[in-house]
């Protein structure tokens, strides 16, 4: 389990510093460009796409709590197979509507701050993984709106898989602006 911890840790942040970098850059190269959003209603911008990312990921790992105040919620059979389809979903990249109010980004933030309260989710979560004793691992603190309660393995598998469906969006949202990137979606450099 560790060991998958630590790859999937090391991987979403592959994919943050990718993300962030690529957005940076288009957004140099065409002012404002990532706060457009393309033809229709109710669409994202990559700036509101990334938003999402950064507000959900905190939302899965519990808004950054203190360790003192985690609690070990109870998963049913239920909540197993709620996860399964949700993680499921995810990988099939589906967009589906945000199912928090909270979760449903402004477009009020930018790169900057964004990148700042990803580097504290980041920060968070490594000091979850490399400090918690290790029988916390598999507890259940984690907590999805519709995939239920989770250990840290499941949250971050649902996390990264979440990543990568919203850069495939992104990388849409691109390509319907005629905004060339060749770097999404995030392919690692080896």
């Amino acid at each position: 389990m560790e060991q998958n911890l630590y790859y999937m840790m090391h991987s979403t942040h592959d994919h943050k510093t990718e993300l962030i970098k690529v957005l940076s850059t288009l957004n140099k190269q065409y002012a404002g460009i990532v706060r457009r959003k393309p033809p229709g209603e109710e669409r994202w911008s990559a700036i509101m796409a990334l938003e999402h990312i950064v507000l959900t990921e905190r939302s899965l790992l519990g808004g950054l709590p203190a360790p003192e105040n985690m609690e070990i919620l109870r998963r049913t059979f239920a909540n197993k197979i709620s996860y399964a389809i949700t993680s499921y979903v995810f990988n099939l990249q589906l967009l589906l509507p945000v199912p928090e109010v909270a979760l449903q980004p402004k477009g009020e933030y930018d790169i900057s701050e964004l990148t700042d309260m990803w580097d504290e989710n980041h920060a968070w979560l490594r000091s979850f993984i490399t400090e918690a004793p290790r029988e916390c691992l598999k507890d259940t603190y984690f907590r999805h709106q519709i995939a239920g309660p989770m250990n840290i393995e499941q949250a971050m598998g649902l996390n990264l898989a979440h990543i990568v469906m919203h850069e495939f969006q992104i990388s849409q949202i691109f390509m319907e602006l005629n905004i060339e990137t060749s770097l999404l979606p995030y392919q690692p450099s080896t």
